[in-house]
C-alpha cells in the first residue's frame, strides 16, 4: 500500500499506543479496576500497592489512613481509598455478616447544614441488627448518583455512623473494622425533593429515605419517626428537642445503650410506677401515679446549690491532639472560679454543637478544677463533687478542623472556647491566655504561657496548685505566682 500522510499518521498513532501500553504495564503489575482498592505491585518496605486511578497502581504508606488520604488526593474529587473519619479504620470488629434487608438503614440526613455545607452535610446510617455488618460493596446514593462506595468495613452491631461531606468529620458511635471507602462530593440540593438509598454489592436496594422539599430547613436534620425504626420522615425537631443528632439517637443517647436518655427514663419511671399502683388500686390510681412519677422523673429537681452562671464556670484548657491514645487522652478542663458551689445539673458540654457530656446532677465546689478525659476512668476533680450524675459520649475531637467547645444550660451559653486548626499541635494543649481569665482573653498554645510545659490538666499553666493561687516553689525556697 502506498504511503500517504494519513497512513504515516496512523503508523505514528499505533506506535504511540504500543509505547503507552508498555509504559502502563511498567507502572502496574495488575490493572486497576476500582480506585482505592489494593493492587499487586512490588513496593518498598512499609508500603503497599493502592489503585489511585482506574488504571494506575501506586505504592503508598502501609496504613489505612495514609493510604486513603494519598490515594484520595491523587485520584481527585471522585475519591480514592479513605479510612472515613473518626474511628474509621480503628480497632473494630473483624468478623461480620452480609446485611439482610432491614439490617442497615438510613436514619437521618442533614441537607441544609449550618455553616459550610461542603463540610457539614451528612447522612446517618444505622446497623439495627445484633451482629456486625459487612459494608463491602455497599453504596450510598443521592438522587441515583453514587456518593459513597464502601470497599471494605465491618460495622459494629447496634451502632450508628454519620457520614459527613468532609470525610475527616465522619463519626462512628462504635469503631468500624478495616474501613476503606471512595467518596464524591455530596452537594445536596436545598430546594428540591430528596431521595437517598443504600444498595448492596449486587445492586439490590437495602433501604430508601425520601421526602418532600418542605422538610428541608436550615440547621435542622430530617429523621425517621419513630427514630431508627419508623417509615415516616419528619423534621428532627418534631421528635426531639434537639435540631439534629449525628451518630446518636434522636434524644441524644447512644444506640448501643438502647437510646436510654432522660426522656426515655422519665417515661419508663412513670409507666412502671403507674403499673404498680394500677395493680394495687385499680386503673384510676395507676394512671394518676403514672402521671405523677413521669412528671417527677422527667423534671429537674430543686438544685441543692446555685446554678452556674456565665463567668463562674469556664472551659480553661483542652487537649485536642494528644501524643498518646486519642480515644483515652483527649480532655477538657473545667474551672469553677466562683466562691460558691455551682450546680452542674442541666449543663451540656458540647464540641462543635455535638453533645459530649450531659450533666444531670452534682455540685462542683468553689475554686475547683475538673479534667474530663475521653476515658472516664481518668477524670479528676481537685475537690470531690457530691451527687455527680451525667451521661458521656465519645469525644472524637478533630485534629484538622477549627474547634469550638461550649457549656450551656438550655439556650444560655455559660462559656465558650474556640479557635482555628492552626492552634492544634500534637501533644500540646490549648489554653486561655491569661490562664483562668473570665473576661477578655486570647486562646493560645499552652507553650505560649509556659514554654516548659506542653499541658497542665488540673493545674495552673505554670504547674502550680489552683487552690493555692497558682504559687509554685522555685530554687532557693522562693515562691512564684502564676
Amino acid at each position: 500500500m502506498k504511503n500517504t500522510p494519513m497512513t504515516k499518521v496512523a503508523d505514528c498513532l499505533l506506535i504511540a499506543t504500543v509505547i503507552c501500553t508498555l509504559f502502563a504495564a511498567c507502572q502496574s503489575d495488575e490493572v486497576c479496576e476500582v480506585q482505592g482498592s489494593p493492587c499487586d505491585r512490588e513496593c518498598a518496605e512499609g508500603e503497599v500497592g493502592i489503585c489511585v486511578t482506574s488504571s494506575i497502581c501506586s505504592c503508598v504508606a502501609d496504613s489505612l489512613d495514609e493510604a486513603g488520604n494519598e490515594a484520595g488526593s491523587e485520584a481527585g474529587t471522585s475519591g480514592g481509598g479513605s479510612s472515613g473519619g473518626s474511628d474509621g479504620g480503628a480497632m473494630g470488629p473483624s468478623e461480620c455478616d452480609v446485611p439482610n434487608y432491614g439490617d442497615l438503614v438510613i436514619n437521618e440526613v442533614m441537607i441544609d447544614a449550618d455553616g459550610n455545607e461542603n463540610i457539614n452535610e451528612y447522612v446517618e446510617i444505622a446497623n439495627l441488627s445484633e451482629r456486625a455488618i459487612d459494608l463491602s460493596g455497599i453504596k450510598l446514593n443521592y438522587k441515583d448518583s453514587e456518593k459513597v462506595s464502601f470497599l471494605s468495613g465491618c460495622m459494629a452491631s447496634k451502632s450508628l455512623g454519620a457520614l459527613f461531606a468532609a470525610e475527616e468529620e465522619w463519626i462512628w458511635s462504635s469503631p468500624v473494622g478495616n474501613l476503606n471507602v471512595t467518596k464524591s462530593a455530596f452537594r445536596f440540593s436545598n430546594s428540591s425533593d430528596f431521595s437517598f438509598e443504600l444498595r448492596s454489592a449486587e445492586g439490590e436496594e437495602l433501604n430508601r429515605f425520601e421526602g418532600d422539599n418542605a422538610l428541608v430547613l436550615e440547621g435542622v436534620s430530617i429523621n425517621r419517626s419513630p427514630d431508627l425504626s419508623g417509615e415516616s420522615i419528619v423534621q428532627h425537631q418534631d421528635i426531639s428537642n434537639l435540631p439534629n443528632s449525628p451518630a446518636l439517637c434522636a434524644n441524644g443517647a447512644r444506640h448501643e445503650d438502647d437510646c436510654l436518655g432522660y426522656e426515655v427514663a422519665g417515661m419508663m419511671a412513670g409507666g412502671m410506677a403507674g403499673s404498680e399502683a394500677g395493680e394495687e388500686s385499680g386503673a384510676e390510681a395507676g394512671n394518676a401515679a403514672g402521671d405523677m412519677a413521669g412528671e417527677v422523673a422527667g423534671s429537674e429537681p430543686e438544685p441543692p446549690c446555685a446554678l452556674a452562671m456565665p463567668g463562674e464556670l469556664i472551659i480553661n484548657e483542652a487537649m485536642i491532639d494528644p501524643s498518646g491514645d486519642e480515644s483515652r487522652d483527649e480532655y477538657v478542663e473545667l474551672v469553677n472560679l466562683s466562691d460558691h458551689d455551682v450546680y452542674l445539673g442541666g449543663l451540656t458540654f458540647k464540641y462543635r454543637e455535638r453533645n459530649q457530656v450531659i450533666f444531670s446532677a452534682g455540685c462542683m465546689p468553689a475554686q475547683s478544677i475538673a479534667v474530663l478525659y475521653d476515658d472516664e476512668s481518668l477524670w479528676t476533680w481537685s475537690t470531690p463533687v457530691e451527687g455527680l450524675n451525667y451521661e458521656k459520649l465519645s469525644f472524637q475531637f478533630t485534629n484538622s478542623s477549627d474547634f469550638e467547645f461550649s457549656l450551656s444550660r438550655e439556650d444560655l451559653i455559660i462559656d465558650q472556647l474556640d479557635g482555628t486548626s492552626e492552634l492544634i499541635e500534637s501533644g500540646v494543649s490549648i489554653n486561655r491566655n491569661p490562664d483562668f481569665s473570665n473576661d477578655v482573653f486570647f486562646v493560645d498554645l499552652h507553650t505560649t504561657l509556659n514554654s516548659e510545659l506542653q499541658s497542665s490538666p488540673g493545674f495552673c499553666a505554670n504547674g502550680g496548685d489552683f487552690t493555692q493561687d497558682c504559687f509554685v516553689e522555685v530554687s532557693g525556697g522562693e515562691v512564684m505566682a502564676g
